[in-house]
């Protein structure tokens, strides 16, 4: 990746994060926003208007009382084949046309953009529909770019990447007055946590679930589905040492991250919130992701020993 040297400190008066489409893509904005707001800036925020990232707003982001929020209706081309994107480029143009005037609306002093197809109408109304004379920002949560990160990294002031030499990870972590030196381990028997990020993976939750009554004899099981998912498996039975549930806040997750023995999860940008509890870890990356980014994430830190690689 090719990141630009200047490290000057982001002196904007007024800030538009952007970010949509997983939780990956939002949720570490957060400790920016706070960072920022603190700092004196005036923040807003820019996701996907769709029930996730409206609920994730809801959840989290509401804490921050001085941040503005707005939903910015996106739409995403399909890598493979699928009749909407015969749609969705006048679907985009349209979202563009929605981007200029929130852009006018807002007239930021810089832009922030943290991952997802939410940012394509965005970028392309500041670079070629408004005339934008501030600051753009990238960040990159994987070991490769992303398509908007090729596009618009030699249109951005700076580019900053979870991996390389000058590496600058951003990731939701910990919930206030709490510390690192804290975490422990939680009740008598092991906890594993599994969760298949934040639209779920029906393939680890039916092999979790197929294996429960196993894996319940000897370990807490919580497992989060994902939305709509919870009771969808085959085989879902009951048992007093099982926990399922569609969505977790980022702090009860984090709250249920520092009690479990062993996490068992996807390898996008949560494999950093997992690796900074230093619980063990069996990474299994989503094999349909794009670029199979996931995979090489996991594999970076599996040469490391840090983490289990499942294919």
């Amino acid at each position: 990746m090719d990141n630009n040297t200047n490290r000057s400190p982001l002196t904007a008066r007024r800030v538009l994060l952007v970010g949509g489409g997983t939780g990956g893509h939002i949720f570490p904005l957060y400790p920016l926003a706070e960072a920022l707001i603190k700092q004196g800036a005036d923040v807003h925020l820019v996701v996907n208007n769709a029930t996730l990232d409206k609920k994730i707003v809801q959840q989290t982001f509401s804490q921050l009382s001085a941040l503005s929020s707005h939903y910015l209706k996106a739409h995403k081309i399909h890598y493979h084949f699928s009749l909407q994107n015969l749609l969705n480029p006048f679907r985009i143009l349209v979202s563009c046309w929605r981007a200029r005037r929130l852009l006018k609306t807002v007239q930021p002093d810089a832009i922030f953009f943290k991952g997802g197809f939410v940012g394509l109408p965005i970028l392309v109304a500041a670079k070629w529909l408004t005339g934008f004379k501030g600051k753009i920002y990238l960040h990159e949560s994987d070991t490769s770019n992303g398509a908007l990160s090729n596009l618009f990294g030699k249109h951005a002031d700076q580019t900053f990447s979870n991996f390389g030499d000058n590496a600058t990870p951003l990731f939701y972590w910990l919930p206030r007055n709490c510390h690192p030196e804290e975490l422990r381990d939680g009740g008598p028997l092991p906890t594993i946590l599994i969760f298949g990020g934040s639209q779920g993976a029906q393939f680890i939750n039916n092999l979790i679930l197929d294996n429960a009554e196993a894996l319940c004899e000897h370990y807490k099981v919580i497992l989060i589905a994902g939305p709509g998912k919870k009771n969808h498996s085959p085989s879902t039975i009951h048992h007093e040492r099982l926990e399922l549930h569609e969505f977790m806040e980022q702090d009860q997750l984090i709250e249920t991250l520092q009690q479990s023995s062993l996490v068992i999860a996807r390898a996008g940008a949560s494999m950093f919130q997992v690796l900074a509890a230093q619980k063990p870890l069996i990474a299994i990356p989503l094999p349909t992701a794009a670029r199979n980014h996931q995979y090489d994430n996991a594999k970076y830190f599996s040469d490391k020993n840090l983490c289990y690689l499942l294919e």
